[in-house]
């Protein structure tokens, strides 16, 4: 059985601990899904208020233009600006909402003794709607609809004035040749762009009445509105290609000239980025402290782990794999719970918010969930919940607790309870030392430090069953061995889990091979002293250790040296037999967690079955 299926069981017979931490990495993978998608839509909100007020997708205009302190000394003549943008709109036909010649000019707006400075526009009346439709009439009607002399003004500006649509008001300018001009002008209507500086001097005016009013033949740029933001980049291609027929003249993206824009989205990286590191840490914190709860909860099923062969770093590979998984569930439910949110939310009409700095109206947020945040949030969360899982993991595959269990078992193994027994080495083996027709009971306890735990084993022939009788119902445990494979539950599992001789986990050891007879089948007799007995592993056999160097004071076993492939010392123990009792001291070669003493009753043996199956493993797990 690999250890990634092992994950996979483990997960699965935890329902109600795998849904509390899948819960809590769903809600904190919809919350980076919604707040990348609330970015995304912030970002996209500004974007489109600077290209969709009048300021164009691109502009095109002379390449000293965009740069100069003094734009009006690089303007470009009216003719060549709309030759170019036939070609262009020819080229790109519906990608192109509107165009327009623009043509800048500023100067002062009279109305019945009240005036005010304007900075206004000239540009084409029939491609007024579609370059600014985020900034809508308040009042009256557009130029496409006014007279050639008309006007449109900024609301505030037209109130700071006291006029009203149908009103003439006196425009003063200052021509290109430097003389100074007025005429009268008709106010048309009334617009609100949500800036506040902007709408106090708006001014828009028909492009052949600002180029008359101005005595200009020149204009500033040449501003194109495209149907989708995203077709920018290919809309520039295409427009720097046509200008090899136009020298002089240039192309800017709206992101480049849109400084606003740059300024406040270089602000909110930074917030945006912040918020998003403190939810990533909040999240691997909340998961590392879930997970290090569930490895105190497991820690005799670690210990289990440990007995069947599991090594450090396969007790560490397991737990960061259960935490892929759970990273993997977290995921998909976070997905789901986003774009729950998000269709809820945009089918409510967005949040209401209140207006960004400098603008007089709010705006309504919604959650644009797109592939890229998915690409960021999914493989973050994944990252996050395996190194949330790491540390537990470490200290799990560290747990002294494992060593407990072995003990045990290896007591087990040892109990000389017959002096009947043919030799030192079988009356050290529980296998021969037990009636096979009976069935005999042991209670232990296992003490490490502080931490005590009760166990009662039963044994009858090659069948036994260890449950925990100490532990809190929520961290019991069971163990069985049927004879070929070896089962166990803990409280926190739905149904047993099942290891079996051919399930190579870590090698061929199952539970029993220690439980029941380790020495006297898997075992044999290489030297014999006077009071010690040399044993090693049998060729093929699979015990715990490939030797043993027993000492024996008469028919009690006081002191044993257990040794792995190596060679090495990894565990060595210390017999106190008492009247009713026997306790052991062990201590190992990397036991840093000082000694672990066990203590076992002699067996009680009696008449009866041990006809427990896994299936009735849940309903030992409760102590007493």
């Amino acid at each position: 059985m690999s250890l990634g299926w092992l994950a996979v069981k483990n997960v699965r017979h935890a329902p109600v601990r795998t849904a509390i931490l899948a819960l809590g990495l769903s809600v904190a993978v919809a919350a980076a899904l919604l707040f990348f998608g609330f970015t995304r839509h912030t970002y996209w909100s500004l974007a489109e208020t600077f290209a969709r007020s009048g300021q164009g997708h691109i502009q095109v205009a002379a390449a000293d233009w965009f740069e100069s302190p003094e734009p009006d000394q690089h303007r470009t003549s009216v003719e060549e600006l709309r030759a170019f943008e036939r070609v262009l709109n020819e080229q790109l036909g519906e990608r192109v909402v509107a165009s327009t010649v623009r043509r800048d000019l500023t100067g002062l707006v009279a109305f019945e003794g009240r005036s005010g400075v304007f900075l206004g526009v000239g540009t084409e009346p029939s491609a007024e709607g579609g370059l600014a439709p985020l900034a809508p009439l308040v009042a009256g009607v557009s130029l496409s609809e006014a007279p050639p002399n008309g006007v449109i003004l900024g609301q505030p500006l037209a109130q700071r004035l006291g006029a009203h649509p149908g009103d003439w008001v006196t425009v003063l300018v200052t021509t290109d040749d430097g003389l100074t001009n007025a005429a009268d002008f008709q106010l048309v209507g009334l617009v609100r762009t949500g800036v506040r500086t902007l709408d106090r001097t708006l001014a828009r005016f028909p492009l052949d009445a600002s180029l008359s009013l101005t005595a200009a033949v020149e204009a500033d740029v040449l501003v194109v509105a495209l149907k989708d933001t995203d077709d920018t980049d290919f809309v520039m291609e295409a427009a720097r290609q046509l200008t090899t027929e136009h020298p002089g003249l240039a192309v800017r993206p709206w992101y480049e000239q849109a400084h606003y824009y740059i300024a406040v989205k270089a602000l909110y990286d930074r917030i945006f980025g912040i918020f998003q590191l403190l939810m990533l840490a909040v999240a691997g914190l909340a998961m590392s402290h879930a997970v290090a709860a569930v490895v105190v909860q497991r820690r005799a099923e670690i210990a289990l782990l440990r007995v069947i062969g599991l090594k450090r770093r396969q007790i560490l590979w397991l737990f960061l794999s259960e935490g892929a998984l759970l990273g993997l569930l977290g995921g998909m439910g976070g997905v789901i719970l986003a774009n729950l949110v998000a269709t809820v939310t945009a089918s409510l009409g967005g949040i209401p918010m209140p207006p960004p700095p400098g603008f007089a109206d709010g705006y309504s947020a919604q959650f644009h969930l797109a592939a890229w945040g998915y690409l960021v949030v999914l493989p973050t969360t994944l990252i996050v919940a395996m190194a949330a899982s790491s540390a537990p993991a470490v200290r799990a595959s560290r747990g002294a607790l494992s060593r407990a269990l072995m003990t045990a078992l290896l007591l087990l193994s040892m109990l000389p309870t017959s002096a009947s027994a043919q030799d030192r080495l079988a009356r050290a083996d529980a296998a021969n030392a037990l009636p096979v027709d009976q069935v005999c009971t042991v209670q232990l306890l296992v003490t490490e430090g502080e931490n005590k735990v009760a166990w009662e084993v039963n044994i009858k022939g090659t069948r036994s069953l260890a449950r925990t009788l100490s532990l809190p119902a929520e961290r019991a445990q069971v163990v069985l061995y049927d004879g070929d494979q070896t089962w166990f539950q803990t409280a926190a599992m739905r149904g047993p889990m099942r290891i079996g001789t051919s399930q190579r986990l870590a090698g061929r050891l199952p539970l029993a091979d220690l439980m029941a007879r380790p020495l006297a089948e898997r075992w044999e007799i290489t030297e014999e002293r006077v009071d010690t007995v040399l044993v090693q592993a049998r060729p093929g056999g699979t015990g715990a250790y490939a030797s043993a160097e027993l000492d024996f004071e008469g028919d009690q076993l006081v002191a044993a040296r257990m040794a792995g492939p190596s060679g090495r010392v990894v565990h060595s123990a210390t017999w106190n037999w008492r009247e009713d009792s026997v306790q052991v001291e062990i201590t190992g070669a990397r036991n840093r967690g000082g000694t672990t003493v066990v203590t076992a009753t002699k067996p009680r043996c009696e008449p009866g079955e041990l006809a427990i199956d896994a299936a009735d493993l849940g309903g030992l797990l409760s102590p007493g």
